[in-house]
């Protein structure tokens, strides 16, 4: 039996990078670019020849190669308390740097604290690989979804995206964004360079000036496409190729392949273009990192857009598939689909066993955790008390409930009243660690197709503050685990808010109040 379900549509956020480490660092490893096979080294050298393997194979195929140099440390409180301190002693090193390196080397941009972005010729890769300073280098993020898609598309559920435009007149992104404080951590130079956000949902406009890149070009870039056709469903994904199930999937990497669908005149297909300015546009939540758009969605002739759980499971594998198999991994992935049983109910309890479909993406999910890979994904738009939608049920994908803010933001909004959310008991950490957060969501402006802005409320809107907020924390912590993002989101991060909850069903039931926690960077 088919399994259907109204959903929003999906985003996965990825950010990646092949780490090197120098004298009297710690070893780490990273995600390697597409095209580079992920290599365990052994030891430092090891390690440092696998960055430098990745730079020069960028400079014979594109004649420049990418590196992303941390110049000191950057922990994550000294960023947050001691930025002062941390541009003083980052100065003269990066003065250092750029005199050592010459006229090989271009600065594409730097945080003012430790951390620079470099464009290198093959004589600035080779003076880079020689060089006896203490510098961590990496190779600037670039991993991408793509991998052979799987069969099991066949028992998927369709999505139906709900993101029409809402009234003029709201507070705009940069106001939700400042609600979590995130702004104060932009100006300490904490905003996520050096990282990758990959959305996958209906398609991001790369030329939207919400991405456009410090120098020119975009801040998208890397597309590719994953769609099914079955039934009135199609893939829109161009040159696609067919997997032996209908399915089709561009070539990761294809021009155009991460772009809304054509003709996105009927609203639905801008919800990617909002969700990724949410969490990494220039207002967002990590407006200096890179973003790729992954195409998620298949339509009907009529403009019905549809995701598939199987064309999810093959995303979330690429992932896996091309992640470094240590907790150096600065990514994060943000799922936005709203499943429900075939009764209109969500799970109040784990749903990973609930059929084979749904064990595979938690499968996916679990391999992503194990590396170190946040996935992130809506609760859902229902008003349910106690329980919340697909995939947010799953053990271990971060849950990210929306608050309304309609009368302005605080530490402690108020919860958006079509925002599910699920018992703290049922999700507490003894069942499988995860972390069910409050976030902006209604209504937040973000970008839209065509160049403007449209305000939209939802869980979608919600989640994408929380995955930039962690892209953020993973680009100055690349090493964290996601238990220990977690526990700093929920210990050091985040704000006590009390909502009172219904303790019986029926109308006007009793109440009792139930502690939330609301992201919030620290002042």
């Amino acid at each position: 039996m088919r399994l259907r379900f109204r959903l929003l549509p999906a985003l996965l956020a990825a950010a990646g990078a092949v780490h090197a480490t120098y004298p009297a660092r710690d070893a780490e490893h990273g995600m390697r670019p597409h095209g580079v096979a992920p290599v365990q080294q052994q030891g430092e050298g090891g390690e440092r020849d696998d960055v430098y393997q990745a730079l020069r194979l960028q400079v014979r195929e594109a004649r420049r190669a990418h590196a992303v140099v941390d110049l000191q440390p950057m922990p994550l409180a000294s960023v947050l308390t001691d930025s002062l301190r941390l541009r003083v002693e980052a100065a003269p090193l990066e003065r250092a740097l750029l005199d050592e390196l010459g006229a090989s080397v271009q600065l594409r941009w730097s945080n003012g604290i430790g951390q620079v972005q470099l464009v290198l010729d093959a004589i600035g890769v080779e003076r880079l690989a020689r060089s006896t300073n203490a510098w961590r280098v990496r190779v600037a993020g670039n991993a991408a979804a793509g991998a052979p898609a799987t069969a099991l598309r066949a028992a998927a559920a369709p999505a139906v995206a709900d993101t029409r435009p809402q009234v003029a007149g709201v507070p705009a992104l940069g106001t939700s964004v400042a609600s979590t404080r995130m702004n104060q951590a932009h100006a300490l130079g904490f905003a996520g360079a050096g990282a990758m956000v990959v959305i996958i949902d209906t398609g991001v406009q790369k030329d939207h000036p919400a991405f456009a890149a410090e120098g020119g070009g975009s801040r998208v870039v890397l597309e590719a496409c994953f769609g099914t056709t079955v039934g009135d469903f199609k893939s829109i994904c161009p040159n696609a190729v067919a997997d032996g199930d209908s399915a089709g999937d561009s070539p990761v990497g294809e021009a155009g392949s991460g772009a809304p669908r054509s003709d996105c005149s009927a609203g639905g297909c801008g919800h990617g273009t909002h969700v990724a300015g949410i969490a990494a546009g220039a207002s967002g939540m990590a407006p200096k990192a890179e973003i790729a758009s992954v195409q998620l969605f298949s339509y009907t002739d009529a403009g019905l857009a549809t995701a598939f759980v199987g064309d999810l499971t093959t995303a979330l594998n690429a992932v896996v598939a091309r992640a470094n198999p240590t907790t150096n991994n600065a990514i994060v992935v943000n799922v936005g689909m709203h499943g429900y049983k075939p009764n209109g109910e969500g799970w109040s309890t784990a749903c990973d066993g609930y059929n084979t479909a749904f064990g595979s993406v938690a499968e996916a999910v679990k391999k992503l955790h194990d590396v170190g890979i946040a996935v992130i994904a809506p609760t859902g738009n229902k008003g349910l008390n106690g329980s919340i939608a697909f995939p947010a049920c799953l053990s271990r994908v971060v849950k990210v409930a929306a608050a309304d803010n309609t009368a302005g933001y605080s530490a402690a909004p108020a919860r958006w009243a079509r925002s599910n959310l699920a018992s703290a008991m049922a999700y507490s950490l003894s069942l499988y660690t995860p972390a069910l957060w409050l976030a902006p969501g209604a209504p937040v402006t973000s970008a839209w197709p065509g160049g403007g802005t449209a305000a939209l409320s939802g869980t979608s809107q919600a989640a994408p503050h929380v995955a930039g907020m962690y892209a953020a924390l993973k680009a100055v912590q690349p090493d964290w685990s996601v238990t220990q993002l977690n526990e700093y989101v929920r210990a050091s991060a985040s704000a006590t808010v009390s909502l009172n909850l219904p303790t019986v069903a029926g109308p006007n039931p009793p109440q009792s109040p139930v502690e939330f926690r609301y992201v919030l960077l620290p002042n």
